[in-house]
């Protein structure tokens, strides 16, 4: 069976208690889909300082191991993958980020690596696709740590950014893809079963991305099931957040 966590594990703890900036965090289910979400990301890098550029770091282990599954006679895999960065780096420039990187976290095989990375980066882009696969790299370069990428963020002050996959990976826990089926385990290992997010969101909440109408009954039904509250994400929506303030809802 696959395992979830059943305690908080992400946000708790002394070295998070002790962080210089709170997190901060805009997560959507489509790329920065509004003007008020793109402004939110803006108001979050002025604060670190109003002159630097700003760069980015997406990471797009989930876009291209889901590629291949995506493309059609019409679109192949490099040109949906294209598409996508297109897209990402134009919405990113309107929310203020001079530039932008993409990365592969299952190329980098240490955590020296990912901090060299992520050094002078602005924000780190957590991008969409494959849920299971994204998990995978993060917490394999968690190492075990279960507040290394919260101490991460909120050390280095860097805002992040979840995209679809990469908001539910934010979450107490990836468990809302298994209610949907969308996913498809790729590109990780046979024994690997962890359904534990990163729990950067208050109160253990999970999210529940490309949310819908017809989607509410399973919501309604399943959400028992987590320990905490399960924040639903619209394709036209944004939930921004600030250390541990309730997130705010942004359409």
């Amino acid at each position: 069976a696959l395992r979830t966590p059943v305690s908080s594990c992400g946000r708790h703890s002394s070295a998070a208690a002790d962080a210089e900036e709170p997190l901060r965090a805009v997560l959507t289910s489509t790329c920065l889909p509004t003007e008020r979400a793109r402004e939110a990301l803006q108001s979050f890098l002025r604060a670190r300082g109003e002159c630097a550029p700003k760069r980015c770091l997406v990471v797009e282990d989930g876009r291209v191991t889901d590629a291949p599954f995506k493309a059609s006679p019409e679109l192949g895999a490099t040109e949906y993958l294209e598409r996508w960065r297109s897209e990402v780096v134009a919405k990113l420039e309107l929310a203020g980020v001079t530039s932008s990187e993409f990365c592969r976290l299952s190329e980098l095989a240490t955590q020296s690596q990912l901090r060299e990375r992520l050094s002078g980066v602005d924000v780190f882009y957590l991008g969409p696709g494959n849920t299971y696969k994204i998990l995978y790299e993060v917490e394999r370069l968690a190492c075990g740590d279960p507040h290394f990428w919260h101490t991460l963020l909120t050390a280095s002050g860097m805002v992040f950014v979840g995209e679809s996959a990469g908001a539910i990976a934010a979450g107490f826990s990836i468990e809302t893809v298994v209610w949907k089926g969308w996913d498809v385990r790729r590109a990780v290992p046979e024994s690997w079963n962890n359904l534990a997010g990163l729990n950067l969101l208050p109160n253990d909440a999970s999210i529940f991305a490309h949310h819908a109408r017809e989607w509410e009954d399973v919501v309604s039904a399943r959400a028992g099931e987590l320990p905490g509250p399960v924040l639903c994400l619209r394709d036209d929506e944004a939930l921004v957040l600030e250390g541990d303030a309730e997130p705010l809802r942004l359409s």
